[in-house]
This record gives C-alpha cells, structure tokens and sequence, in this order.
C-alpha cells in the first residue's frame, strides 16, 4: 500500500524546538501592554507602529535579501503603491528628521529587526524602560504629524 501525501493545506509549524524560539509581534505585545494600562491611544499607537514597519520594509525591500528567480528577472520589481509613496512623502519623512539617528535606529531595531526592548536597554546602557519610552514618545509623535491623534503642546 502506498503512502498517503501530507495534505496541501495543512500548516507547517515547524519542530518543537523551532516553535519554542518563536515570540509574538513586537506590536502585538505592546499594543496589549498598552491596552492594559487603559491608554486610550493605543489603536493610534499600534497603526503608527505598524505603518512605520510597512513603509520602512517597502523603502529598503531593494536592500533585503531574498530568493529570487533570476530566469524570469526581467527589470524593476512593480512600483511602490502610491498610497506607501503618499504615507511616506506626508508622514514617514517629516517624522524621520525629527526622530534623528539614534532614536531612529532604536525604533527599527524594534519594531523591524524585533530586538526585545530589554535588550536595547542594555546594548544602549540605560535603564530598563528607557526603551520602551523612547519607543512610545516615537509613535506618538508619528500618530500626531499623522492627525491620528490631537496636537499635544509639550513642556520644556
């Protein structure tokens, strides 16, 4: 008798030891954390957080590596949508000046390379939270240049 073949649509989630490495979104575990401390801005802080990832993925999508079928290479991948073009012209650019590089680099280590906020308190020699504030006064900050969320005048 004949083996029978794996269903096609059964999901392959990997072996024990693979699935004991995995770890949620980053956006998912602060969008709950957020919720739980009755932020009311936290949908407008988890779309911030998940358009900066979208926008950011499609603007070095060229630099990523990735398996590619060279025999039907015929000449640039399809454009960027224009609603990415729009978001990033509108919201993405303003933000990104005014992040800087050292905050910039502490949000994408986040939110796209998914380094635990823990962590990026200890590469960075600051103390625990230090991160996550950082990260929140980020997307705050995108969620207002957006109109997501009202003017806040801060205090110096």
């Amino acid at each position: 008798m004949a083996k029978r073949a794996p269903k096609a649509d059964a999901v392959d989630s990997g072996t024990e030891q693979t699935r004991k490495r995995l770890r949620p979104d980053p956006v998912d575990e602060m969008a709950a954390v957020w919720r739980r401390q009755g932020r009311r801005d936290a949908g407008e802080l988890e779309d911030a957080a998940r358009e900066i990832r979208r926008i950011y993925t499609a603007l070095v999508a060229g630099l990523m590596p990735r398996a590619v079928d060279m025999n039907g290479v015929r000449g640039a991948a399809s454009p960027m949508p224009e609603w990415i073009a729009i978001a990033t012209r509108d919201r993405y650019a303003p933000w990104r000046r005014q992040m800087g590089a050292s905050r910039l680099s502490l949000v994408i280590d986040w939110l796209v390379d998914e380094v635990p906020l823990r962590q990026i308190d200890r590469d960075r020699r600051q103390r625990n939270g230090w991160a996550a504030d950082v990260v929140l006064e980020a997307l705050t900050r995108y969620a207002e240049i957006a109109g997501w969320l009202g003017r806040v005048v801060r205090l110096k």
